[in-house]
């Protein structure tokens, strides 16, 4: 049977299920076989909030003011490390591939105020646990 399990503290929480398999017969239902007990443990990881500021688009000139990109991390694994992999395409997508990386291991991004034309930033958050 399938189950939901959520998270809502900041630590990882591990279940134990324990699930015996059982057949019953479709010709006859008094005929029951029962396999070895099986268990099994979850890991059930703490929900997190991504979320970048300023959260609307930046005209800017050449040489004009920008304001930094800024990625907060909240909630997740307490043990957990975040990194950060700034990317940016010349059209209005999110996609990897075809990005171009332009800073790593910073959750702040200043993009150049030299460059013509449009450039849509993003960033990867992946989480690091150290065991």
């Amino acid at each position: 049977m399938p189950f939901n399990a959520t998270n809502i503290t900041n630590n990882l929480q591990i279940a134990t299920v324990s699930v015996t398999p059982s057949y019953v017969n479709p010709i006859d239902a008094s005929v029951v076989c029962e396999g070895a007990i099986q268990t099994f443990q979850i890991s059930v990881i703490p929900t997190h909030e991504v979320s970048i500021t300023p959260s609307t688009p930046q005209l800017l000139c050449i040489g004009g003011a920008v304001d930094p990109l800024t990625v907060s991390y909240t909630g997740g694994l307490a043990s957990a490390t975040p990194t950060y992999q700034w990317y940016y395409n010349t059209s209005d997508s999110n996609d990897i591939v075809g990005a171009t990386l332009v800073g790593t291991n910073d959750p702040q991004f200043t993009p150049p105020n030299n460059i013509e034309g449009a450039r849509y930033y993003f960033c990867v958050v992946g989480l690091r646990r150290w065991l």
